[in-house]
């Protein structure tokens, strides 16, 4: 709630090796979480293809646009928010995100084409 940055683990992976990342988080009361929030400040993404998405029990508009805000020097190519995924309608939720996913995959694999072809 503080938006206190906090200690994280020592994360293995080298982000600087993939085109597109998918990044969410829960939102915790109207709140970014405090763990994704310092990942995402911790964890400098810089030209990447990106694909937001949060889990609410009411509305994560506000929280997206605050991702958005932290990843300004990346290209953000799709937001899907997803209503308590758990308890409405599950099986319809998980369809409607293996095809966001897809669709922005598509995307970025479009404009990786597009940049090597100029």
């Amino acid at each position: 709630m503080t938006k206190k940055k906090i200690k994280l683990e020592n994360v293995d992976t080298n982000f600087n090796d993939y085109e597109l990342i998918f990044l969410g988080t829960p939102v915790w009361g109207w709140r970014l979480n405090p763990v994704v929030r310092s990942f995402l400040k911790t964890y400098q993404f810089v030209d990447k293809n990106i694909g937001l998405f949060c889990c609410c029990a009411g509305s994560g508009t506000k929280i997206l646009a605050e991702m958005k805000e932290i990843l300004k020097e990346n290209k953000i190519l799709g937001e899907k928010e997803f209503i308590e995924p758990l308890v409405n309608e599950t099986e319809r939720n998980i369809v409607d995100a293996k095809k966001w996913a897809n669709d922005i995959s598509k995307e970025a694999e479009n404009s990786e084409q597009f940049c090597s072809e100029s």
